[in-house]
């Protein structure tokens, strides 16, 4: 697979011609793609035929419809590429490190299955929802993410769930995205004024940022919203050179795509939509395709979803279903001010850190309680650094070798810069000598959309959201002709391939996907010689070993013949729960729920987590907590125990304790 697609997207970063990058065919079909699996969601959910069938049906004529305009409009829509020109450009150094890179990253998707805590409590539970209802639908459930979010990459992955039965294959739409980031950084740099050379060398590296390679195999969604960001911005200025209706089209539905897989993605329509100020009279030109794209865009944004919280919770963000409305409130310059520091900090630490959690103890310590009380106030919860002790998807932004790199870069556009100034030569716009006007306003504008991001933001560890926003910010650092000389050197290119090396090693050892026994290593060292560290190791790995099937040890206490399964949660991996997926549907119960509702929606067996009744946190609404005992609920629902269990979800907390109760 990693081949096919290095195949197709190598048009995109391959030598110039004219000064401009040659068409990205792979870009295009990915963003027709995706736009069309979710029309097709929708439709299918509306007429109620979210199912393995439809699917199929839908995409063989999809398919033939693209393979018989292909062949009347002569367009080739996987380039084919030489093997001899593919293996001469791999021989060279940072190819040749990326191709590795790519390869061990998706391996690692291949053979482990899906750990991301998010995509396993809220993301795939979704889609199994959906697919059991055959039809999108509002959860009964007091988990209101399960609702709230919006689809963007659910509705990618619903046919691959659909048709394997299985979510081995969610980390499919995350591989290729990372495939693609290549040619579009290359292409998107070259709009915005920087040189060929530097370029060329920033488009390998870029993608080897922890949030990018980390989340290459695995089924998380930061990553998967960056080649629409991109995408977004390179058509709307290949527009404005070639003067095609197509690549306008093209610009919207990536930004569409953009504002579907995260809410927190929606400030980047800002630059998405000043790229495409110059193109608006060729959109005008055609204003019955104007018209269809607009409205197959609304299709594939985040719009439906804000309609649909909305008609059931009266709030298009969703917060009110999510029982937290005074989130992401208040506080601008607190949140800004958190971030400016956070980011840097959090994207600088080193990616294999012993002794993280006596730091974050030391630091900790030490926070004033002014601020600590102010950011608790800001965030609605205790915040506390949180370095990791090896980085991980979960809170990987681009890492020590990327971030050392561009702060590298900064320094010498500043240098240059400045010298340039005393001796006079700076001259027309700050940015010129690489770009435009235009240009420069447009590279400065995801700037803007980031200072929006962390004045509202209400995340404490908000590295990996900025996945999308990374490579936008880069252009304005990166131009300038001392950049040229920089990449040029021996040194830097030493640190280059260091970078890829530092990652290469996170890949491999990565506790979502080893490529190693790392657990059957650790056993062995802990026992010879038992200490902290190993021991906290071995209980990283070891969790997340089982978490792709966290729930299996209550799966062996049901009866075979069990349909239907109750479920008192809160963000818990239930995925494992549906396995066999069609075997079994799981239905969540809430507070208000009695014994006789419960039977008449067919639940003779709950699932029940001991927090709903020892709640440490605020109430989460009319759903949660449960009033009373563990013991008053099951008498009042005329249920027993039938079993308990400790289950382990996740590395930085405590065993939980669940319940199996049987309604009599």
């Amino acid at each position: 697979m990693v081949i096919k697609f290095l195949r197709s997207t190598v048009a995109v970063f391959k030598s110039m011609r004219g000064g401009q990058a040659i068409r990205p065919r792979a870009v295009e079909l990915w963003v027709i793609i995706c736009a069309f699996l979710h029309v097709l969601g929708w439709g299918l959910s509306a007429i109620r035929q979210l199912n393995a069938e439809s699917y199929a049906f839908a995409l063989g004529i999809g398919g033939v419809a693209l393979a018989v305009w292909a062949r009347r409009n002569r367009v080739q829509i996987l380039p084919l590429v030489k093997i001899a020109k593919l293996q001469k450009r791999f021989k060279q150094p940072f190819p040749a490190a990326f191709l590795i890179l790519a390869t061990i990253a998706i391996a690692g998707g291949a053979v482990h299955a899906p750990t991301n805590f998010d995509a396993l409590s809220c993301r795939i539970p979704r889609v199994l929802h959906w697919l059991w209802e055959e039809r999108w639908h509002w959860i009964h459930t007091a988990f209101g993410a399960l609702n709230t979010r919006v689809c963007g990459i659910e509705w990618v992955s619903a046919p691959l769930i659909a048709f394997t039965g299985s979510y081995r294959l969610v980390f499919v739409p995350n591989a290729i995205s990372f495939l693609l980031l290549p040619g579009l950084v290359f292409s998107v740099f070259r709009r915005l004024g920087v040189s060929a050379s530097v370029a060329w060398h920033w488009m390998w590296l870029v993608p080897t940022g922890y949030c990018y390679l980390l989340q290459a195999g695995s089924a998380a969604n930061d990553m998967f919203a960056a080649p629409f960001a991109l995408g977004a911005i390179d058509f709307a200025l290949r527009a404005r050179r070639s003067g095609q209706f197509r690549d306008v089209a093209l610009s919207i539905l990536s930004a569409a795509l953009l504002s579907s897989v995260k809410s927190s993605n929606l400030p980047l329509l800002l630059p998405c939509a000043v790229a495409l100020i110059p193109s608006l009279r060729v959109a005008l030109r055609r204003p019955a395709l104007l018209i269809g794209t607009l409205l197959l865009a609304v299709l594939c944004s985040f719009l439906p979803t804000a309609f649909l919280n909305v008609k059931y919770s009266g709030d298009w963000t969703g917060r009110v279903a999510e029982m937290m409305p005074e989130a992401f409130k208040g506080y601008p310059l607190t949140r800004f001010a958190y971030n400016a520091v956070a980011i840097p900090t959090y994207n600088f630490a080193p990616p294999v850190l012993p002794m993280a959690e006596r730091i974050n103890a030391w630091i900790n310590s030490r926070i004033p309680t002014v601020v600590a009380t102010r950011l608790k106030e800001c965030f609605g919860g205790e915040v506390r650094v949180r370095f990791v002790e090896l980085a991980s998807e979960e809170f990987a932004g681009l890492g020590l070798g990327v971030s050392a790199l561009i702060g590298i870069s900064l320094v010498a556009r500043i240098g240059g810069m400045l010298k340039r100034a005393q001796e006079g030569k700076l001259k027309g716009p700050w940015y010129k000598g690489e770009g435009s006007t235009f240009q420069t306003f447009v590279a400065v504008c995801p700037y803007l959309a980031l200072g929006v991001l962390m004045a509202k933001g209400g995340w404490p560890y908000p590295v990996r959201y900025l996945a999308p926003y990374y490579p936008l910010l880069f252009p304005i650092l990166l131009a300038g002709p001392e950049q040229t000389k920089l990449v040029a050197a021996r040194w830097w290119h030493n640190l280059g391939l260091a970078t890829f090396f530092l990652a290469g090693v996170l890949v491999v050892l990565s506790p979502a996907r080893p490529l190693l026994p790392m657990k059957w290593f650790l056993e062995r060292i802990h026992t010879a010689q038992p200490n902290h560290l190993t021991a906290r190791a071995l209980r990283v790995y070891t969790i997340y070993s089982q978490r792709s099937d966290a729930f299996k040890p209550v799966r062996g206490l049901l009866p075979p013949e069990t349909k239907v399964l109750g479920l008192v949660t809160w963000g818990d991996p239930e995925a494992s729960l549906w396995m066999p997926f069609g075997s079994r549907r799981i239905l969540h119960v809430c507070a208000g729920d009695t014994g006789a509702e419960l039977r008449a929606k067919g639940i003779q067996f709950v699932l029940v987590k001991e927090l709903a009744f020892n709640w440490p946190f605020q109430s989460r609404g009319p759903n949660w907590p449960f009033d009373g005992t563990l013991a008053s609920w099951v008498a009042r629902q005329q249920g027993e125990i039938m079993g308990t269990l400790e289950l382990d979800f996740k590395a930085s907390g405590a065993p939980e304790k669940w319940f199996l109760v049987r309604l009599k």
